[in-house]
């Protein structure tokens, strides 16, 4: 039995920081059987709001693991205790964060004695992710490869083959790292109880945008292609506000909005309530600028609603399968004939898709390869 330490900014009961969570919720859950599992977080959700937990500072057993909701005034001095304990492994859930990722690293470059790190960037390598606060980036890659802070025995943990190019072109690009160890694991997404949600006829589209609102999930975009559409639509926004000032910027941007679109903000919500939410739309839209995986795609597929995104997920051929559409976002206008094509479909049409919609994920979700590719990131002779 291995003793892996995860270290993650936010954790359960925290939600508000969207999909890592998410990820790191699924790794426990397939990994605490045959292992020891130490997560290290803040005591905190995204927006500072205090967790409703036992207590901070000290190890908790929560559902079968170990987990330290650390206090921000005391997180670099439990870092440094906690490095100087016996783990196996060590697993980073990104790779710009600076105090849950960049200090540990340098913790255990100079004062660790943990031989074996598996890193997830998340998505945070991919080209449109790299460039938001590109030089500010660059800067810092450059000053980590002359520091050699990544070095060799790392493994990269990739969630899809889109994301193990985009990891392998970076590192060979900025940190001279041409032989990194890169492998892939699909992030384990829970699969939500089957809503079959009944079509009806209406006189408008209900699309559904739900993640934080921040530039690199490109919200300003979604915004600019209902601009050029001519349909009734109702445009429901759900996902705490991580960027004021870009939130800001949406907010004028609906206020030049014509009027057969209808635009309301809805706030936060809980895990438990987001696939009820979910199914009661027609289409999830989602043009973000890139996503390793993409935890609110999965959820919307889940409980068949068909998704409207970029092109710059691991979600592909959607058409193929009839469950919705990925488009490059250099081609706005085909968001618009996809949204007039599925407002010609009739209720049957429609039907069909959010049934073909829940085969999709199912199908995707139900192999044992899933478990196992997870299984290998945490084995030092492979």
């Amino acid at each position: 039995m291995s003793k892996i330490l995860i270290l993650c900014s936010y954790f359960s009961p925290a939600y508000k920081g969207g999909g890592p969570i998410k990820s790191i919720l699924g790794l426990k859950n397939t990994l605490k059987k045959d292992n020891e599992i130490f997560i290290f977080c803040l005591n905190q959700d995204i927006d500072g709001e205090l967790l409703a937990i036992p207590c901070s500072d000290k190890w908790l057993d929560i559902d079968g693991v170990n987990v330290f909701y650390s206090s921000k005034d005391n997180l670099f001095k439990n870092l440094r205790n906690i490095f100087r304990g016996n783990f196996d492994y060590l697993y980073l859930n990104s790779f710009f964060s600076f105090k849950f990722s960049i200090i540990p690293l340098i913790l255990v470059k100079f004062f660790g004695n943990i031989n074996n790190i598996i890193l997830a960037p998340r998505g945070e390598l991919s080209p449109g992710a790299l460039r938001i606060s590109g030089k500010k980036k660059e800067k810092y890659l450059f000053l980590a490869n002359l520091c050699s802070l990544y070095s060799k025995n790392i493994v990269w943990h990739a969630t899809s083959d889109l994301e193990a190019d985009e990891v392998s072109l970076t590192l060979k690009k900025y940190l001279n790292l041409n032989d990194a160890r890169i492998k892939i694991a699909q992030n384990i997404s829970p699969i939500s109880d089957k809503y079959r949600i009944k079509v009806v006829e209406k006189k408008q589209i209900d699309l559904v945008f739900f993640s934080r609102i921040s530039p690199k999930k490109n919200l300003k975009y979604a915004l600019k292609v209902l601009s050029k559409s001519k349909l009734n639509i109702i445009f429901d926004i759900w996902g705490p506000i991580e960027d004021r000032e870009y939130w800001s910027d949406c907010e004028k941007l609906i206020k030049t909005l014509p009027d057969n679109i209808t635009v309301k903000y809805c706030g936060s919500i809980s895990p438990p309530e987001v696939p009820k939410m979910l199914s009661n739309y027609d289409l999830f839209f989602f043009p973000t600028l890139g996503e390793n995986y993409g935890h609110v795609i999965a959820e919307s597929l889940s409980v068949g609603t068909p998704v409207l995104i970029s092109d710059a997920t691991p979600w592909i051929n959607l058409q193929k399968y009839g469950v919705g559409k990925e488009v490059n976002l250099k081609n706005m206008m085909e968001f618009v004939e996809f949204l007039e094509d599925f407002n010609r479909k009739t209720i049957q049409e429609k039907s069909l898709m959010r049934q073909k919609t829940l085969e999709y994920f199912s199908n995707k979700f139900c192999g044992e390869n899933i478990v196992n590719a997870t299984y290998s990131l945490f084995k030092s002779d492979v």
